[in-house]
């Protein structure tokens, strides 16, 4: 039986995971529960689980604390880690530490129930283990990437964490969409081999398309295909092929909008172009980073990388061209007025701009050329 050691500060959480499903029926056991972070550490190390399910955020240590100090001694524990954050540092340091799924909290019971049968296989591929029983779920729902409960996660699945790698290993160092879309095809070829059942192999398809939303949520991308449709028994197979189509579709979605992103910085445009449009609005990296569907940490590296400023220096360097643009178009406003236009306060505007400019704005209204009279040729 493969083993499970569940930690979470939230007893709710916990009790719920516990009571999911009759985990013995299907192959594993629950050998410890920690409500903190040395707890975890301590019960991880005496019970040696197969599997572990980590809360980031616990009193003590966090959950990726926990994972790096379990590392340094060798430990071979799968981790799940789940989170009330969409935190974007979190989660490319839990990929880091090779971390098996980040699950956000609330999650539906079919991505839960992904992230455990891809940690199972993924324990049978590193160890060579027999294919044991795989959980079966008790818990029904629809999930939010697939229109309709037609698709749902059956017993015994064997999933091929293998060919899943080497497509997301493709989509990330950009190799061509052709060599993307032959894994894709790869993928389907392994699972009709390894899963004569039909539904089972729709089931993969599921689990790898919520492999393919998490890779798209942690770069950012927002994947606005959807796939909805039913399928009877009699139809299945056409019901397989149609969902194989979708997933090459939403790779190759995904490889266009991954070049997209590096070749141009897009996303940083696309950041600048909502601040040009609404610079005199109240503008915190959260309002900007929920205009163009990213996480504010991912948004703030991306400035960084991208033109060397934090997002702060950006937004203040725009305001203050924005001062000195209206000054020479409309000279007659007093500096209360301009700061109004800009979003500031009238204090922090004649900071601001002395910071940057290295001038108060009065030296700097004096330099400007004397407008003409009216009626007066300039």
């Amino acid at each position: 039986m493969l083993r499970l050691v569940i930690a979470d500060d939230e007893r709710y959480t916990r009790d719920c995971i516990v009571d999911f499903m009759d985990w013995s029926q299907h192959g594993i056991e629950i050998v410890g529960l920690a409500s903190d972070g040395p707890e975890a550490y301590q019960v991880i190390t005496e019970t040696k689980p197969d599997i572990a399910i980590l809360d980031i955020q616990m009193p003590g240590m966090n959950g990726l604390e926990v994972i790096e100090a379990l590392s340094s001694g060798g430990c071979d524990t799968v981790f799940i880690i789940v989170s009330s954050f969409d935190n974007f540092e979190y989660a490319r340091r839990a990929i880091h530490l090779g971390v098996e799924e980040y699950l956000l909290k609330p999650f539906l019971p079919d991505e839960f129930l992904a992230a455990i049968y891809k940690s199972a296989e993924r324990i049978r591929y590193l160890r060579g283990m027999a294919p044991p029983p795989a959980p079966a779920p008790v818990a029904r729902g629809e999930t939010p990437f697939f229109g309709g409960p037609h698709l749902s996660l059956t017993s015994d699945v064997v999933y091929p964490v293998r060919e899943e790698r080497a497509l997301m290993e493709s989509l990330q160092v950009d190799a061509e969409e052709a060599v993307v879309l032959s894994r894709v095809d790869a993928f389907a070829r392994c699972v009709a081999e390894a899963n004569t059942d039909l539904k089972k192999q729709a089931s993969c398809f599921l689990i790898l398309y919520v492999s393919l939303y998490r890779f798209s949520s942690l770069h950012g991308i927002s994947l606005s295909q959807e796939f909805s449709g039913a399928a009877d028994s009699a139809e299945q197979a056409a019901f397989n092929r149609r969902l194989q189509d979708f997933l090459r579709q939403t790779c190759s979605a995904l490889h266009q909008a991954l070049l997209q992103q590096k070749s141009g910085s897009y996303l940083v445009k696309r950041a600048m172009e909502y601040i040009r449009q609404h610079y005199s609005e109240e503008l915190s990296l959260e309002v900007i980073a929920k205009s163009i569907y990213i996480s504010p940490s991912y948004l703030s590296s991306l400035f960084r990388q991208n033109i060397g400023k934090t997002y702060i220096e950006y937004l203040n360097s725009f305001r203050v061209s924005m001062a000195k643009e209206i000054m020479r178009e409309e000279p007659h406003l007093k500096n209360y007025e301009i700061a109004a236009k800009l979003g500031y306060s009238p204090k922090y505007l004649a900071q601001i701009f002395k910071q940057l400019e290295g001038v108060t704005l009065s030296d700097f209204r004096q330099s400007l050329p004397v407008p003409p009279l009216q009626g007066e040729k300039p």
